[in-house]
């Protein structure tokens, strides 16, 4: 294995990587059991969104924009 800054060939460099990396590429067992991540199905579980975020948003941008209503009002 060459070090890090090292020159190698393309042949040599492609080597190390399959030596490495072999057992990730796409078809590996590691991608077929979804280990490798991607865009393949969603995740088991509750994909919902909750709802009280987007809530507290609308509750702070209606009382900034009864102030600011209320500050061009005066003036």
């Amino acid at each position: 294995m060459a070090k890090t800054g090292e020159k190698m060939t393309l042949a040599a460099y492609r080597q190390a990587l399959q030596s490495r990396y072999g057992d990730k590429l796409p078809g590996s067992t590691y991608d077929r059991t979804g280990a490798a991540g991607g865009y393949g199905a969603p995740p088991v579980g509750d994909n919902s969104v909750p709802w009280w975020p987007y809530a507290i948003g609308a509750v702070f941008l209606a009382a900034a924009g009864a102030a600011v209503t209320l500050r061009l009002r005066k003036q």
